[in-house]
């Protein structure tokens, strides 16, 4: 059976495809737009409509895009004449990042860590889901309650035979009107007593890094130029701290649900000082890492027969922290996601519906995340060979004009 499946995140839009139960190809939108990052679908499409007509195709998955972004992907998959059963799949955000890393990693049970900045929205419903402690008489008061939507930052899923099991959940609670208050007071008191789920305004480590990222001057998405910039900072007695009491969320005196409430902190303004910034960047990524290593602890405290931890999402790209969790546990099998952010939305997909009904296999490992086009590299040769000699022509003529 051929499958596909297209992720529509408004960033690194991807398409992975298996084939005869093995991948074919996973491949990003950016990769044949040349735009970094690239969260639209359009030279994606062409690329399975070429698969289809040389292999046939059965079926495609669509998740993470919003309305409109599935049906400009269906206008597209119908401009190319690709006809097969199309299925759009509402599932976890979070489970394909494990899906993800547990079917990279080889193990056959696991432990799948995921932090990210945030996930897919969720409705209070869709917690009640997961703590399954709601009465017949309130399902319909519960269903009324379309507001706020619920942020996943941090999951945590046991994995064994295929099987996914939420162990864990942490969801980020927009601030509530007065009317949402009385809404959704009965109902947080049960989510506040269950061990499953965490629902707060606190903003979490991936969330609280990207926040800080965009106060150095960087776009939110460059966490990892604040890993960098933080080799270069110190320990400043100065700065308040980043984490709150529990140590594993951010301080909520600084970080004001996705503002960076540096005002309320005159210290942390740098002036564009490079020093400054780095001293920042440090503080934020030692914060970072103690708040991981002590999320690990955590599970390895409740579940001390774990053995095996796969790491994925954004957050999970921050080597320094993974070093730290090495560190920290030498003696726990830990695999980090090589394609750790949503670049590996549609294979954590494609992995998880082709395997879906599958029990007790062994999972092979992945053994290279080279799954992009396939080329003649002897004629690659000699088309980058001849780009290169009109590239040099042309600028030799530039150069012999203005001489």
């Amino acid at each position: 059976m051929n499958i596909a499946a297209i992720s529509l995140t408004c960033h690194d839009c991807s398409l992975c495809i298996i084939k005869d139960g093995e991948v074919y190809e996973n491949i990003l939108e950016e990769r044949l737009s040349t735009i970094k990052k690239d969260g639209k679908f359009f030279f994606l499409s062409e690329k399975l409509s070429k698969f289809e007509q040389d292999y046939g195709l059965d079926k495609i998955y669509i998740a993470n895009g919003d309305d409109e972004d599935i049906k400009l992907a269906e206008l597209y998959l119908k401009k190319y004449n690709i006809n097969c059963q199309i299925e759009i799949i509402h599932e976890e955000h979070h489970l394909y990042h494990a899906s993800s890393a547990y079917y990279s990693s080889g193990f056959d049970e696991a432990v799948c860590l995921v932090m990210d900045g945030w996930g897919a929205q969720h409705k209070l419903e869709d917690i009640f889901d997961i703590i399954d402690e709601i009465d017949d008489d309130n399902i319909d008061e519960l269903l009324s309650l379309t507001e706020p939507n619920f942020l996943e930052t941090t999951s945590i899923y046991s994995v064994k035979d295929n099987q996914f099991k939420i162990i864990y959940k942490n969801y980020l609670m927009p601030p509530l009107t007065a009317s949402m208050e009385l809404d959704f007071k009965n109902y947080l008191s049960i989510i506040v007593n269950s061990d499953l789920v965490d629902v707060n305004t606190c903003l979490d480590i991936g969330m609280m890094y990207g926040r800080t990222t965009q106060h150095l001057g960087f776009s939110n998405m460059d966490g990892g130029k604040t890993m960098g910039l933080a080799a270069y900072g110190e320990e400043d007695p100065e700065l308040p701290s980043f984490l709150n009491d529990t140590k594993l969320f951010g301080n909520s005196n600084l970080f004001f649900h996705t503002f960076f409430n540096w005002t309320y902190h005159p210290h942390l303004s740098h002036n564009d000082d490079l020093q400054r910034k780095a001293n920042i960047a440090y503080k934020l990524q030692k914060s970072v890492e103690d708040a991981i290593v002590l999320r690990v602890g955590k599970i390895l405290e409740k579940y001390p027969d774990t053995k095996n931890l796969a790491f994925s999402g954004g957050v999970a790209l921050n080597i320094c922290a993974n070093s730290a969790i090495k560190k920290a546990y030498p003696d726990l099998n830990l695999f980090i996601d090589p394609i750790a952010s949503d670049a590996c939305q549609a294979y954590g997909i494609a992995k998880f519906y082709s395997n879906v009904d599958r029990k007790s296999i062994k999972n092979k490992p992945l053994e290279t995340i080279y799954m992009g086009p396939k080329y003649d590299l002897k004629l690659k040769k000699i088309e980058i060979e001849i780009a290169v000699a009109k590239e040099n022509k042309k600028r030799y003529n530039t150069i012999k004009g203005k001489l």
